[in-house]
């Protein structure tokens, strides 16, 4: 008989309150707050007294916001927690059948029963084995994606699977390493984050234009899931948007212009 790791999940699951995994991943929110948040006007006081010259201050202003940015999905790749919600997504895949896994994709994405709102929904009509895991995870990631002020958060397979998003988009599903998406900027910051040695780094790729959100210019930080002995079992992704990073940086911050004239290569914190 296959040995069926989903299904030791899933009684794991029926034990484990959902306010316990909630309560463990939202611990990752008060690490990453306290340990590294850098609030707006502590990135506009450093940089004003240093540059005097509009864009060399944009450009300071930015690269202290994606330190920040990058700082939080170190923190989060870290926990046992999100390591947790790889596994679980990763072996309700493993359970599906190419043509389950379409429906899954399907289901939430292009059927999804909230359209337009499509991250509200939290598999309440999904009976796959995805859908149990589902309903457990899906509603930490989203409010820790909420929270901190990401557009979209993604654990994707080391071969390249998009196994979850918060917001599934077109990416839901995709992969990585062979489909569409595959030279998309989420695409190089994933591969980027799996280079041998880099383990303990993460990949940013600056703004560009990203099709799976109706084209509008997104960044994004990669940074491998790692096991005990650190070998990488999967990504964390985070996706930023422009409106996101304003939000963050106040106003003041002058930042709404980006121009994407050229593709972006992938850099490593």
């Amino acid at each position: 008989m296959r040995f069926s790791p989903f299904a030791r999940l899933n009684r794991l699951a029926v034990r484990v309150p959902v306010a316990v995994a909630a309560a463990t991943i939202f611990s990752m929110i008060v690490v990453a707050g306290a340990a590294i948040w850098v609030s707006s006007e502590t990135i506009h006081k450093a940089t004003r007294e240093n540059f005097t010259d509009k864009a060399s201050y944009r450009a300071a202003v930015m690269s202290r916001y994606f330190e920040s940015r990058t700082a939080e999905v170190k923190v989060m790749a870290s926990q046992a927690s999100m390591r947790n919600a790889l596994f679980a997504f990763e072996a309700a895949y493993a359970e599906l059948s190419d043509q389950q896994a379409k429906s899954v994709t399907e289901h939430y994405t292009t059927g999804n029963p909230n359209k337009g709102k499509n991250a509200e929904y939290g598999g309440q009509e999904d009976r796959s084995y995805y859908g149990t895991a589902h309903r457990l995870r899906h509603p930490v990631l989203r409010k820790l994606n909420d929270e901190l002020g990401y557009y979209d958060t993604f654990l994707i397979r080391l071969d390249g699977q998009i196994v979850y998003t918060v917001e599934k988009e077109a990416d839901f599903g995709a992969n990585l390493m062979t489909g569409t998406y595959r030279d998309t900027a989420l695409g190089k910051a994933f591969r980027q984050a799996l280079r041998p040695g880099f383990e303990d780094k993460a990949a940013l790729v600056d703004f560009e234009a990203y099709a799976p959100s109706a084209g509008v210019p997104a960044a994004f930080i990669a940074k491998a899931i790692l096991d005990d002995d650190g070998k990488p079992l999967g990504v964390l992704a985070t996706q930023l948007s422009v409106k996101g990073m304003n939000a963050r940086l106040g106003t003041g911050s002058n930042l709404s212009l980006i121009h994407i004239s050229e593709p972006t290569r992938p850099r490593l914190i």
